[in-house]
């Protein structure tokens, strides 16, 4: 977390979205009661403060249990991410994947 401190800590306008903003399904679907998703694309002001509270619930064990990896597959992960002689290419949503038949025609 320090060397993340020391890159956020420079960044001048640091910025957090909504958080539970449902699951793409229709508004009247139950998992989407009582989400953000009106406000989905909204982006507040931040600070690294705010951000180390808002990971700081989030212990290996709990994304252990969250995910399915052991705590061992979670913190390999971590070194691999965080190493500067590693290239780490991610997509966030799955919207990825159900989309490639669009992709592949």
């Amino acid at each position: 977390m320090r060397l993340i401190g020391i890159l956020l800590i420079n960044i001048p306008n640091l910025k957090r979205g909504e958080t539970n903003i449902g699951y793409g399904l229709r508004p009247e679907h139950p998992l989407e009661k009582d989400t953000n998703r009106a406000t989905a694309g909204k982006m507040h002001d931040s600070s690294f403060e705010e951000l180390k509270q808002l990971v700081s619930e989030y212990t290996v064990e709990k994304v252990s249990k969250m995910s399915g990896l052991d705590k061992v597959q979670l913190e390999t992960l971590a070194k691999l991410y965080a190493d500067p002689t590693k290239k780490v290419v991610f997509l966030t949503g799955q919207w990825a994947l159900t989309n490639i038949h669009v992709v592949c025609g």
